[in-house]
């Protein structure tokens, strides 16, 4: 089984299946620093614009809603992830 089956199966058994609300089209999924990540994408609130999110999961399969974030572009999104999950202009 590869990293991104096992975190799509992480991501059903969370969320009983259901897709996130804001962003509910899965584009990938990964393992970073011992989580797991999905990336998604959806509608933003201005027509035509997108909107992406980054769902992290605890080691433990619980969501982890701290780190999970979203982001008006994909290349934001993928930063994040890459980042491991840390955004540079927090305090």
């Amino acid at each position: 089984m590869t990293w991104s089956s096992t975190a799509r199966e992480a991501f059903r058994a969370a969320f009983n299946g259901f897709p996130n609300v804001m962003t509910p089209t899965p584009v990938a999924y990964g393992r970073r620093r011992k989580c797991f990540w999905e990336l998604s994408r959806g509608e933003g609130m201005r027509r035509g614009s997108e909107l992406w999110g980054v769902t992290v999961l605890n080691p433990d399969g619980t969501p982890d809603h701290d780190r999970s974030r979203a982001f008006a572009t994909a290349a934001a999104a993928r930063a994040y992830i890459k980042s491991g999950f840390t955004l540079e202009d927090r305090a």
